[in-house]
């Protein structure tokens, strides 16, 4: 028996690459004759991580065709055969881009569109978070669904930072970190406009890390004439960097704040609670799933009410500790071991 996972995309350092690869590793250890294919392969990947689309051939019958889904994909599934088990990491809703870029919100109304014609086609379902899970069922997706949680490769995290990142700014200062690409959906002016008023209000000595590709110009430039607007200083764009000053700037953080508006599952909590940062989140789209009771979360995007929280989390260190000790015990569903027998226990039942 094959197992051809197929995602049309394999980017390094993303989310759904790293899951892929981290998948891949797992069927061969276990023995199945699996391979990953791609149309499109990042240069920057080692040289076998992946093969091209083009020299997958045809799946026999009791083959399995793992289909990561996340945007658009102009072949048709059908053709490649196999039993068909889709994962599906979601679609950031066009409206979020309409303002902004018209193919870009485009983009993403035909990968929800071709999202929907496929309901029919998958045997099983994988889905990152429960949130995913209702986006396929109202999309009339009648097959089982299984909620198998993004892998996150936790052993990566545990090397050297970034020396010079961690000596400029483990002082006294109180971090706020955020990290994700700088896209509409991420609202990042929620965690800017939090971080103004608890600047202006409570405590000058503080700094906001956004970490995270920042070339979507048209969300960064109107982000760029917020912050001028409001006066408020230590906001820093990391911009594009190496893993290890990504690491240096978890280290360093106090404070996770995410105000996302739309997320599938969003790694970066996982991340953030890998390093013992306390998370505060607003309770939106996949973001309560992920967490599963850890972190804190708030009930909508008010500045003042989430800046005082964060300055009771800070100067709190016994409720600093508290919410630490959920988000260890959360972290541990997330475990490679954990995920790992998810995915087996499918793949054998498909055998």
């Amino acid at each position: 028996m094959r197992i051809a996972q197929l995602v049309p995309t394999l980017l390094m350092g993303d989310a759904v690459g790293n899951n892929c690869l981290a998948i891949d590793r797992i069927l061969r250890e276990a023995g199945y004759d699996a391979s990953l294919y791609a149309e499109n392969i990042d240069a920057r990947l080692p040289e076998g991580a992946a093969a091209h689309l083009s020299t997958m051939g045809r799946l026999g019958d009791n083959d399995i065709l793992l289909y990561q889904q996340v945007t658009t994909f102009d072949h048709d599934i059908r053709s490649f055969g196999g039993q068909r088990v889709f994962q599906y990491h979601n679609v950031t809703p066009p409206t979020f881009y309409s303002d902004y870029d018209r193919k870009v919100a485009e983009s993403c109304a035909k990968s929800l569109e071709q999202m929907r014609t496929l309901r029919d086609l998958p045997g099983l379902c994988w889905v990152d978070s429960d949130f995913n899970r209702r986006d396929l069922i109202d999309a009339g997706y009648a097959c089982s669904i299984h909620t198998i949680p993004i892998l996150v490769p936790f052993s990566d995290y545990d090397q050297p930072a970034d020396a010079q990142i961690m000596e400029r700014y483990d002082d006294d200062y109180v971090n706020f970190i955020f990290v994700g690409r700088v896209v509409p959906n991420k609202a990042h002016e929620d965690v800017i406009r939090t971080f103004a008023w608890y600047q202006r209000n409570i405590n000058a000595k503080c700094r906001l890390f956004l970490v995270g590709n920042a070339d979507f110009q048209p969300y960064v430039g109107r982000l760029m004439r917020y912050i001028r607007k409001l006066g408020v200083e230590n906001v820093i764009f990391p911009g594009h960097i190496s893993f290890s000053a990504v690491l240096a700037y978890y280290r360093v953080a106090d404070i996770f704040l995410c105000m996302s508006r739309h997320e599938g599952f969003c790694v970066p909590l996982l991340e953030a609670m890998h390093f013992h940062i306390p998370v505060l989140a607003l309770a939106a789209t996949a973001v309560p799933s992920t967490l599963g009771g850890a972190g804190v979360l708030l009930e909508d995007n008010n500045p003042i009410a989430a800046a005082l929280i964060v300055d009771r989390v800070v100067r709190d260190e016994t409720l600093r500790k508290r919410i630490v000790a959920g988000q260890d015990e959360r972290l541990e569903y997330f475990s490679m071991e954990n995920i790992k027998r998810m995915i087996l226990d499918d793949i054998r039942m498909l055998s």
